[in-house]
């Protein structure tokens, strides 16, 4: 699933190319990892979400779409609801404690 973090896809795409029933797909999911496939394929999302929020200085929307949700509203909402804060605070918290140690770095240099 995380090779294809960027594509649209649902549970049941998932049980099609595994190659078994929606049903186990949910069974096996839920035994694993206490998640519904929709709430395992969000995790998946927010976790990718949060490397490109940390690695690249990319819009919030181009993000949302390398981690196939629909739209920025979508991402915030989901990002949100798993993590607690919005994607936009995220990144500002990432800033906030990298500001320091940049500013730290910068003067350690000859």
């Amino acid at each position: 699933m995380r090779d294809h973090i960027d594509e649209p896809f649902g549970a049941e795409q998932v049980a099609e190319h595994i190659g078994v029933s929606r049903r186990r797909l949910e069974q096996c999911i839920k035994e694993a990892t206490g998640q519904t496939p929709y709430e395992f394929i969000c995790s998946l999302r927010v976790e990718h979400a949060q490397q490109l929020i940390r690695d690249e200085a990319l819009p919030l929307q181009d993000i949302a779409k390398a981690c196939g949700f629909r739209d920025g509203r979508h991402l915030r909402k989901v990002f949100a609801k798993i993590t607690g804060q919005t994607p936009s605070k995220f990144r500002q918290a990432i800033d906030e404690a990298s500001g320091p140690a940049l500013a730290w770095a910068d003067t350690q240099r000859p």
